[in-house]
């Protein structure tokens, strides 16, 4: 293979594959040249690794200067303290809308650094933003208005869309949750609020204070007792599932409802049946998911004040997230009779259409120990993000 005379090698690679050994000093220069290279090498990917590094802190940094972020204000996103949960925090704003001063927070995430291996802060980038920036959310009453730089008068709270505040809350709720729902209800009011994945999701807040451990979900959203006099209809309805519960043991929710509408002790209205029992035209049942942001209870009640469209108008900060997953919790409903179904049933009065005293509303009261209730704050922890 290319020996010459005596102990003569024409390279490093011919004196591998014979069987002589390496003199000393040509060992010592090959493993110079190796050690040469080597470095070089080594310098080379510190090179790439900067520059994709610094290209990468460019692109964060646009994120969060598209949303008026500075330099001091980037900084000290990156270094703030985390919250209480371990998520990394958000950038609080406090933007001027005409005379009115609102809150706005730019979110963030914690991710490890692939170059790295270190965690550390970036932005939470909007899923449904094609400009690549970081995630908000706005506080504030969405029923005042201001005249922006386009001469337009517009609410000073933008709910991108939304009617109620509830459904913008539910939206930011389930993005910091790494989800990208679509939002559904946009032409037809009331459809279900939003899908994901061929799944039907729809939104409603809760009271801290009446939910503690639970959450409500709707069975029936208006109905109708048809003697009710002085005495409120939450009461006489009560009363009457309750006896048909207790006289059949053997009835399903469906069976009772069927029971008073045919005896005209009930009546139901143009939305009669709520969001755990509502089909859709073909049939199917339209709400996969339930989301309910936790609200304090005087931020609720302020909300709930009003009629119909007067009502769920401010975005306050929540204090919790719940989401129900209506398949398995239509399953309990369904199989559930007796005085089991009587325990698990609440009625409230019905304040969603007007404020007669004759309406009411039928809901399922789970706990949060049910395997089909979940916390959302505790599976992703970045919605603590929204809380004030």
């Amino acid at each position: 293979m290319g020996r010459r005379k005596g102990n003569n090698y024409q390279s490093i690679s011919e004196l591998q594959e014979g069987n002589g050994e390496m003199p000393p000093e040509l060992r010592m220069a090959g493993a110079r040249i190796l050690e040469e290279l080597s470095n070089e090498q080594e310098n080379i990917n510190q090179t790439q690794h900067l520059a994709k590094q610094m290209g990468r802190y460019a692109r964060h940094d646009a994120s969060f200067q598209s949303r008026g972020m500075n330099d001091s204000d980037i900084n000290s996103v990156l270094t703030a303290p985390r919250l209480s949960n371990g998520a990394s925090a958000p950038f609080i704003q406090y933007p001027r809308r005409g005379n009115t001063m609102i809150e706005r927070r730019v979110h963030t995430k914690e991710v490890k650094n692939p170059y790295t291996g270190e965690m550390e802060v970036v932005p939470f980038r909007d899923v449904d933003d094609s400009q690549d920036r970081a995630l908000i959310s706005e506080y504030g009453d969405s029923r005042k208005t201001y005249v922006n730089e386009l001469g337009q008068t517009v609410p000073i709270i933008d709910m991108e869309g939304h009617s109620l505040s509830q459904e913008y809350i539910a939206e930011k709720i389930m993005k910091l949750a790494g989800r990208s729902p679509v939002r559904n209800n946009t032409d037809v009011v009331h459809a279900v609020d939003f899908r994901e994945n061929g799944r039907g999701i729809d939104a409603e807040s809760l009271s801290e204070v009446n939910n503690p451990n639970s959450v409500n979900v709707q069975v029936l959203t208006d109905v109708n007792a048809a003697q009710s006099g002085s005495r409120r209809a939450q009461d006489i309805i009560k009363g009457l599932i309750e006896r048909e519960s207790m006289n059949d043991p053997s009835a399903d929710i469906n069976t009772i409802v069927n029971r008073l509408m045919n005896s005209g002790e009930m009546n139901g209205g143009y939305h009669m049946l709520g969001k755990l029992v509502k089909k859709s035209r073909n049939g199917a049942y339209e709400i996969d998911e339930l989301v309910s942001p936790v609200m304090r209870q005087s931020d609720y009640r302020e909300n709930a004040q009003g009629r119909g469209d007067e009502r769920f108008k401010i975005v306050h900060h929540p204090v919790g997230a719940r989401s129900v997953d209506m398949q398995q919790a239509r399953a309990n409903l369904l199989s559930t009779k007796g005085e089991a179904l009587r325990d698990m049933l609440q009625v409230f009065p019905n304040k969603g259409y007007n404020q007669d005293r004759a309406r009411a509303r039928v809901y399922l009261t789970p706990g949060m120990g049910e395997h089909y209730v979940n916390d959302m704050v505790a599976q992703s922890p970045n919605i603590a993000q929204m809380f004030n």
